[in-house]
């Protein structure tokens, strides 16, 4: 399965500045879900931890979340995790 195509949230691929949330959010929002902190995140992809931030920070703008532990809770709730 595709990060564009995840069942159970909308991702924005073709609008940019809607609320959806980018294919690169969607991912990082599943690391975040799974355990991961920012600086892992950083290291897998290659970016920095001051990026990986930013793109969380987003998500949490984007999602009307709080924290890690909204995020989490999302992913359960929404069938994003196996």
């Amino acid at each position: 399965m595709t990060v564009d195509s995840h069942p159970g949230i909308w991702v924005n691929r073709f609008r940019p500045g809607s609320n959806l949330i980018l294919p690169y959010q969607l991912q990082v929002l599943l690391l975040i879900a799974s355990g991961k902190n920012v600086t892992q995140i950083a290291e897998e992809f290659s970016l920095s931890v001051k990026t990986i931030s930013v793109y969380r920070s987003n998500i949490f703008k984007k999602m009307n979340l709080k924290n890690n532990s909204d995020i989490t809770h999302y992913a359960f709730k929404n069938k994003l995790l196996e």
